[in-house]
């Protein structure tokens, strides 16, 4: 309210108009200012409260899933791409892959189709190799 400090009646009353204070009339100077800086703590928009969300871990799932793919089934889907370079390997629930310097993961619950689109991607990043 420092900025109210040094107006006159007749601008803190248009101030309090333009706010949609009522009776600005019958409000001595110090009431104008209390019901300006009432409308301003009104007009504020209220703070959004962000709670982060945790990073996806497929660990941290309770419920076992729907389909969820072995590491057999991949090797065999990706065994032409295992013979032109790409190492491949795989854990309890995720699978990694490599070539060259260019790498990629995912877990063993996505359909086998995103794990032969990320080799492939691989190949066409690295060039070929």
């Amino acid at each position: 309210m420092s900025a109210l400090a040094g107006k006159s009646l007749i601008q803190l009353r248009g101030i309090a108009q333009s706010f949609g204070v009522k009776d600005i009339f019958s409000m001595d100077e110090e009431h104008l200012k209390q019901a300006i800086g009432t409308k301003q703590t009104e007009m504020q928009p209220a703070p959004r409260v962000e709670i982060p969300k945790p990073a996806y871990d497929a660990r941290l799932m309770t419920r076992p899933p729907n389909k969820k793919s072995s590491a057999d089934e991949a090797m065999q889907l990706l065994q032409p791409y295992i013979e032109r370079g790409l190492s491949v390997s795989f854990t309890e629930e995720q699978w990694f892959m490599s070539l060259g310097k260019k790498n990629d993961q995912g877990t063993l619950r996505m359909p086998l189709r995103h794990l032969l689109n990320c080799a492939t991607k691989l190949f066409e990043v690295s060039g070929g190799i």
